[in-house]
């Protein structure tokens, strides 16, 4: 890992009160290095993590370990300061819409679940600092009556092209309603895993959270063990992750480690050709991340394809869109892109790379399958 990489984690570490003895001695070293702290603020952001990195940098400030001259310049952490606060009133925006959402879901005896985004957040030091783009939920099997609710009190307009989930916007603000937890179509390994997510939905869970007036629900650990492991690998193997995603993971186990079946998970991720991939994600958590190792179980531990994975989440190979042009040059992005990450796919799915050609292609072809 280069010397960029190891500050960037640190910040992390500091950010997320999960550093030790260890980062505090090399934090202290600081003062006499060179830092380029644009870059690591242009890294930051680009891996959603930059009010993370702040909070790591405001207390090597606040506490005089390092200088203020010796840190980002006076512009800069104006620049740093004011996404955060951007980020701030994102979410605050955010928890909002959930609150509103679920009160008027109520009004119909409809119970709201809350997928990844704000349930996650509740695991961070900080919830306000990590970063949320949408907001996605799970309605018990009532997501049509749910739409229709939604339209007639907002008159917005719903979207039913696509395949796990119907979609529509609030204030700017995109909700993803899951009719699925998982893209059936385009792998046919996600059936089986379906499956077992929805069997642990049927009934209401047992944490709830209080989101201004209302109350929602958060999933069960071990849903959330499953369903998380298999949203980053399918992220990673598709177009690539960012370590917020790393940070996800190590929140949440940190969190709800002892509520874990690490024994079915790991069962459920040798079955399903993932289990390497869980592998480096428990090694980023305890070596980049500063969660401790004892809130594992023992894995094995491949150096290389860890490497190998994290320098594919801190500098992808390609843009996770295809570059603006006709339909040939956005086809020739997505086949080069497809091949080239064929390795990736490997470590995530357990259908060949042709069965998935096929399969996908089938799946854009035929266009999402009504709900």
């Amino acid at each position: 890992m280069t010397r960029s990489n190891k500050l960037f984690f640190l910040l992390l570490r500091l950010g997320l009160n999960t550093a030790d003895d260890h980062d505090l001695r090399e934090a202290a070293t600081l003062p006499q290095t060179e830092i380029d702290w644009e870059a690591l603020y242009r890294m930051a952001l680009k891996q959603g993590v930059s009010a993370i990195a702040y909070d790591g940098l405001k207390r090597l400030l606040d506490e005089g370990v390092l200088p203020a001259e010796k840190g980002p310049s006076r512009t800069l952490r104006i620049q740093w300061a004011g996404n955060v606060l951007q980020a701030e009133e994102h979410y605050a925006k955010q928890k909002e819409l959930i609150e509103r959402l679920a009160l008027l879901y109520a009004t119909q005896g409809i119970d709201l679940m809350i997928l990844k985004g704000y349930g996650l957040s509740l695991t961070y030091p900080v919830p306000e600092h990590r970063t949320c783009a949408d907001i996605d939920i799970w309605l018990f099997g009532r997501q049509r009556e749910a739409d229709r609710l939604v339209q007639q009190r907002y008159s917005v307009e719903i979207d039913e092209e696509h395949n796990n989930h119907t979609t529509f916007y609030l204030e700017g603000i995109l909700i993803e309603n899951h009719i699925h937890f998982l893209n059936i179509q385009t792998h046919h390994s996600n059936r089986k895993i379906e499956a077992q997510l929805q069997a642990m939905v049927q009934k209401l869970p047992e944490e709830t959270a209080q989101v201004g007036e209302a109350t929602v629900y958060l999933p069960p650990a071990n849903f959330d063990a499953i369903f998380l492991l298999r949203h980053a690998a399918a992220h990673f193997a598709a177009i690539g992750i960012g370590v917020r995603y790393l940070i996800d993971w190590a929140m949440f186990v940190r969190r709800y480690h002892r509520q874990i079946d690490w024994t079915t998970l790991e069962r459920i991720a040798e079955e399903e050709n993932m289990h390497r991939f869980l592998h480096c994600m428990n090694a980023f958590a305890t070596d980049c991340l500063g969660i401790d190792p004892a809130l594992f179980p023992t894995f094995p531990r491949d150096h290389a394809l860890e490497e190998r994975v994290l320098q594919d989440i801190l500098h992808p190979r390609f843009p996770k869109r295809p570059p603006k042009g006709n339909m040939l040059q956005v086809l020739w992005f997505k086949l080069r892109r497809w091949w080239t990450y064929r390795w990736k796919h490997g470590i995530v799915y357990r259908e060949s790379q042709l069965r998935l050609f096929l399969t996908q292609g089938w799946s854009l072809l035929r266009g999402p399958k009504p709900m």
